[in-house]
């Protein structure tokens, strides 16, 4: 008997396949071309554990938000920016951490994060608002208008029934 394969299969263990996306920075010393070079690596690390990659989002070079530090070769190298990608892949929990353990010995990556996901696209999309016609709007800001009441002095017994008149029991 054949499942779906979006409803769960199980493995020789029991457990089940979970979706996962790998979050990764790779450092920036290496040349644009190369990141190809380095995102391939990833996938085949992934494949070698017993991944199935399912979409990518490839490697930008990027500022970071705060310096990060990078042992290599002995000494630390400080990054302002590096090569943000994503791989979304489907794994056994045990195959992710195998991965995990593999992840760490590449030199080439800032850092990396695995999380479990979703299969759907869940990133927000960038939607251009329409374009609007200049000539019938005006971006100049008209000045309202303020109508003061004109009335006379109020007594103090049309008060007292006014606000009578507003209080419920």
């Amino acid at each position: 008997m054949a499942e779906d394969k979006d409803q769960g299969r199980e493995n020789d263990n029991g457990a089940e396949p979970r979706i996962y996306e790998l979050g990764y920075l790779i450092i920036p010393t290496i040349k644009d071309d190369e990141t190809e070079e380095e995102t391939a690596k990833l996938k085949s690390s992934i494949e070698s554990v017993g991944g199935t990659f399912l979409s990518e989002e490839i490697a930008k070079d990027t500022a970071l938000s705060y310096t990060m530090r990078k042992g290599h070769g002995g000494k630390y190298e400080k990054f302002d920016h590096a090569y943000f990608g994503s791989i979304k892949f489907e794994a056994d929990p045990e195959k992710a951490t195998a991965l995990d353990i593999e992840l760490k010995k590449d030199d080439n990556l800032l850092r990396y994060i695995i999380i479990k996901t979703v299969r759907e696209n869940t990133r927000a999309t960038v939607r251009i608002a329409p374009q609007l016609d200049t000539v019938a709007t005006s971006t100049k800001r008209q000045p309202v208008k303020r109508v003061e009441e004109k009335s006379g002095p109020v007594s103090e017994e049309e008060l007292n029934k006014s606000i009578e008149e507003l209080v419920v029991e």
